[in-house]
């Protein structure tokens, strides 16, 4: 492995290990989506048009974001193999690079549609414009993010110089998912006790499904912002934002 003079080999288990295990979690998670996207349409052929043309683009994005994590995963791995390059990601591979996109697309589509159900059940606009807004503004971050990716930079360089912006991106979407959870529970609850009657099971299971995907991207945002900031130097925290839009794409159709 040619390593510069006088630098201390990475950890393994903390680089290319990371990585692998970020990549596996992401090729799960795209298998769920898919089975989740198969019985959506065998199931609810009768939904509009605009809600199954938007599980579509969903799961398009999710494809692609699995094949660009698995050609990022590859380059590191092949094409850089035995390289101390490769294992700290100087340059940033183009697959990852690309993913950073995807995911920055996928999560704020997510939220938004969580958004317009809010306004659905409440009637009320002023919290799914602040949601909207969140979202809005988290989608040009990823891009503006990606865009400074893509210019062959290394991940650390990356992550030293606008971690000001990652750090942004990941409080932002962490309180737009507590926003969206919460303000989704109370509409349903509302719903469920004032106009169902107390035998709503079909709410109740809502209700579940919306605090346990909410609360999962919310305690992944947080933990990718942990690892962060208290071990920039590795990859941990990279590996777990590989499967965070597959993540977001998941909680949409499971719900």
């Amino acid at each position: 492995m040619s390593t510069p003079s006088g630098s201390a080999l990475p950890n393994p288990s903390a680089t290319i290990g990371a990585l692998e295990i970020g990549t596996l979690f992401t090729t799960f998670l795209f298998g769920i989506a898919t089975i989740q996207a198969y019985h959506y349409y065998r199931r609810y052929p009768n939904d509009p048009t605009w809600l199954k043309a938007m599980v579509g683009v969903v799961w398009l994005c999710v494809v692609g974001h699995t094949t660009t994590v698995t050609y990022g995963m590859y380059q590191v791995s092949v094409t850089e193999f035995g390289e101390l390059s490769g294992e700290i990601l100087d340059p940033l591979p183009a697959g990852f690079a690309w993913s950073i996109m995807i995911s920055g697309l996928l999560a704020p589509l997510v939220q938004a549609f969580f958004a317009h159900r809010i306004y659905l059940f409440s009637q009320k606009l002023y919290l799914s414009l602040i949601c909207w807004t969140l979202s809005f503004l988290r989608f040009l971050g990823s891009m503006v993010g990606t865009a400074f990716a893509s210019k062959r930079t290394s991940l650390q360089a990356f992550g030293e110089k606008y971690g000001w912006l990652i750090t942004g991106l990941l409080v932002m979407g962490a309180v737009n998912d507590t926003i969206i959870a919460g303000g989704l529970c109370y509409c349903l609850r509302y719903e469920r006790v004032f106009r169902m009657g107390r035998t709503a099971k079909p709410v109740d299971q809502f209700v579940a499904y919306t605090l346990e995907t909410g609360v999962l991207t919310g305690i992944t945002a947080l933990t990718i912002f942990i690892c962060f900031k208290a071990m920039p130097q590795n990859l941990a925290w990279f590996s777990l934002f590989l499967f965070f839009g597959e993540l977001f794409a998941n909680s949409l159709l499971a719900s």
